[in-house]
Order: C-alpha cells, then structure tokens, then sequence
C-alpha cells in the first residue's frame, strides 16, 4: 500500500468518526433533555394519581392512599383511657378482710393482693392476674370488689368465659342477685359453649336458686345438643327428670 492510499485512508476514518461524534452527541443531549421532561411529566401524573386515589375516612383524620381492599379498624383510645383508669382505681382500692375470716388465711390472701396487684399496674391487661385477683378478693370476703374486678376483666376481654361463670356463682350464693346471676351464666355459656361445667353450675343455679325445673331441663337439652360428645354428666342430669 503506497503512502497516498494510506494517508486517504486515515482522514476517512478521521472524517467517519468525527461524524460518529456529533450524531451521538446530539442525540444523548435531545434523550436525556426528553427523558428529564418526561421525568417531570410523569412525576406530575403520578401525584395527580396519587392526590385522586387518598381517601379520607369520616369521623377520623385518617387518610388511606391507594385502589386495593383496605379495612379501617379505629382505634378507640378514649375508650382504652377510660378502661385504664379504671383498672386504676381497682387496683387502689384498699382490701379489708371481713371480721370472721382467718387471721393466718386473711393475711395470706392480702399478700397476695398486693402483690398481684403490684403486676397487674405494670402488665394492667393481663386477664389471667385479674381473674386471680378477684378470687382473693372474695376469700377475704369483699364479695363486691370482687364483682367489680370480674365485671372488669368482662371489660377488657369480652369474649372469655371464666369471669362470667364466677360471677354467676358470686352473684348468686354471696351477693344474693338472682337476675345479675343469670345473665352471667347466660354469658358464660355463650362464650364457652364447650365448657360443660358451666352448663352443671348454671344448672344448679336453675334447680337450687329460682326452682325453675322447666329451665334448668331445658338448658341441659341445650349442653347436650352443643356437646354430644362430651355431655355424658348432662345427660345423666336429663335422665332424672324422665
């Protein structure tokens, strides 16, 4: 190849890239200027969407973004205020044993109060320490401040069984309140539709306390309708009304 050619060849090459530049250039400058447009354009569009899709939820300051299911469960702190300071009061109530009770025993069930007591104002909504703390409460004979306490756990954990079955059984052998009496049991077996000692207690409560055997049948009906399985002590009751 002679010198000429070689020379020719170069400034082609020169002249190709040269052309290469520019042509790049000019178009990475118009795609990065359209792509910080679009950029914008999209942003806009996006807190346009955004801005239509917040919801705000009557009765609340709350604001939910977004098209999918969604479920708003309030949380009603004036409420869980109110239950606290309860709890409070309950909890600073002074016990006094009744007059009758063991000296030895009394002490004993009013160490435990305060100790129980104690938790309870660090772990206010532990259920189990409250219903503890209601069954020293009636051994020290305050029948009352135990209702309250129980009443109270009913309060803070509707759904459970033990504080209504309790109650049924203050109210009726200590505080001598048949309707309140009832209306626990009735609750009790609501909530533990399995439990078949409360259907007994409840029972018990139908035949010693209102004489009512029409009820008191009638409710072991229903024990051993919900628990065919396990109602053997229910059905050895129904058959004695045979």
């Amino acid at each position: 190849m002679n010198k000429n050619k070689l020379i020719f060849i170069i400034f082609i090459l020169l002249m190709v890239g040269g052309v290469s530049y520019f042509i790049s250039k000019d178009i990475f400058t118009k795609s990065g200027s359209d792509l910080a447009l679009n950029s914008k354009e999209n942003a806009a569009e996006d807190i346009e969407s955004a801005s239509s899709t917040i919801k705000t939820i009557e009765g609340s300051n709350l604001a939910i973004e977004g098209d999918g299911d969604f479920k708003v469960s309030p949380i009603k702190i004036e409420e869980e205020k109110k239950l606290d300071s309860e709890g409070a009061t309950l909890l600073d109530r002074v016990a006094q044993p009744i007059s009758s009770i063991d000296q030895v025993l009394a002490e004993r069930a009013m160490e435990k109060i305060n100790e129980i007591s104690t938790s309870l104002r660090e772990d206010p909504k532990n259920v189990e320490n409250w219903l503890v703390l209601g069954i020293y409460w009636k051994i020290i004979g305050d029948y009352q401040g135990a209702a309250d306490v129980w009443n109270y756990v009913g309060r803070i954990s509707p759904d459970n069984y033990v504080s209504y079955n309790n109650l049924g059984e203050l109210y009726a052998y200590y505080l001598k309140d048949n309707t309140k009496a009832e209306a626990s049991y009735k609750k009790a077996i609501e909530n533990g539709k399995n439990m078949i000692f409360i259907y007994r207690n409840f029972y018990d409560f139908y035949r010693n306390f209102l004489k009512d055997e029409a009820k008191a049948k009638a409710l072991l009906e229903q024990g051993i309708a919900a628990n065919p399985d396990t109602s053997q002590d229910l059905q050895n009751l129904l058959q004695n009304f045979q």
